[in-house]
Parts: structure tokens; C-alpha cells; sequence
């Protein structure tokens, strides 16, 4: 619309009878208009396409080369890095919680329970307002227990639906 206009005011300083034939004609000025209007739209289209894919392509290198997570746990005046996947379960005890990892050591740190269940990813259970699971390590179950690498950890009432109805899907 505005290089309609802006084409109109041009026009209209300019005297008829000094015009060429081919620049009087609204026929032939209206689609020249147009094709203008249409090639930078497409310039427009084209450029907005190749935004997208580069942010596709950006957003599927991120989810097919996911950076190692660390877990950053101070414990005895030291920093320990953990991997997720290195984590038994957890325990808490008031303000302290104990990490049980697979190489059959134990992590003491000054945090609470329900804050490093946010650090954790998705799919740690908890199982007891005392107890976080990985449940790759969860040899059996019943309603009551669960059983990881010979430990026997109680499934509370508050949590005991979760718990069930998530393990008998990862089952399927």
C-alpha cells in the first residue's frame, strides 16, 4: 500500500503530456506495482525460512548432543562432580542429605531433600518424604518397599500411587 501511494505522489509531480506512453498506462504501471510488491514479499518469505531452519537445526544438535550433566555436591570441604546416572537414590536426614552412588560411596552434604529433587532429572522417584530413587537401579517392588542394589527402602502412603502407577508403565 505504501509504494502505491508513494508511486501515486510521484506520478502526480510529473506532467501527463512528457510521459512516455508506456509509463501512462495504469494497466502496465499497476503490474509493475505488483510484481514489486510480490518479489520482496518473497525476499521477506525466504529470509524468515532460512531463520527457521537454522534455529531447527540449532534446537536438534542441542537434543541429539545433550551436554553431560553434572551434579556439583560439596561434601567434606570438597566438590565432588556426579553424574545423574551415578546416583543409587538419596536419603535425607533433616537438613542433610546422604547420596548413595553405584561405586558403593556415600556423599554427605548440607542441602535439603525437595531442593536437590529439583537438580535431579524427571525421571527420579520419590518414593518417601526421605527417599529419592533412580529407578534404573530398582530391582524389585511390592506396595510397601522397593528393593535397590540389596537396599530395601520403604514407598510411603503420600507417594505410593505415583510410584506404583509409574513403575508398572516403565514394566510395559
Amino acid at each position: 500500500m505504501l509504494v502505491i501511494v508513494l508511486s501515486y505522489v510521484l506520478l502526480s509531480n510529473y506532467s501527463y503530456e512528457q510521459m512516455s506512453p508506456m509509463a501512462s498506462d495504469v494497466f502496465t504501471l499497476t503490474i509493475t506495482l505488483y510484481f514489486i510488491v510480490f518479489l520482496f514479499s518473497f525476499i521477506l518469505l525466504v529470509r524468515q525460512s532460512i531463520q527457521q531452519q537454522t534455529i531447527t537445526q540449532s534446537v536438534e544438535e542441542k537434543n541429539t548432543n545433550p551436554t553431560e550433566h553434572f551434579l556439583n555436591i560439596r561434601s567434606n570441604r570438597k566438590n565432588y562432580r556426579i553424574t545423574p546416572e551415578d546416583i543409587i537414590y538419596v536419603e535425607s536426614l533433616s537438613d542433610y542429605i546422604h547420596i548413595h552412588l553405584k561405586d558403593d560411596s556415600t556423599l554427605k552434604t548440607h542441602e535439603k531433600i525437595s531442593h536437590f529433587h529439583k537438580q535431579l532429572p524427571a525421571s527420579f522417584l520419590r518414593i518417601h518424604r526421605s527417599f529419592i530413587v533412580n529407578p534404573t537401579y530398582i530391582t524389585a517392588y511390592n506396595k510397601e518397599t522397593l528393593v535397590l542394589k540389596e537396599q530395601e527402602l520403604p514407598i510411603s502412603r503420600t507417594y505410593k500411587k505415583a510410584v506404583i502407577k509409574v513403575l508398572n508403565e516403565e514394566k510395559r
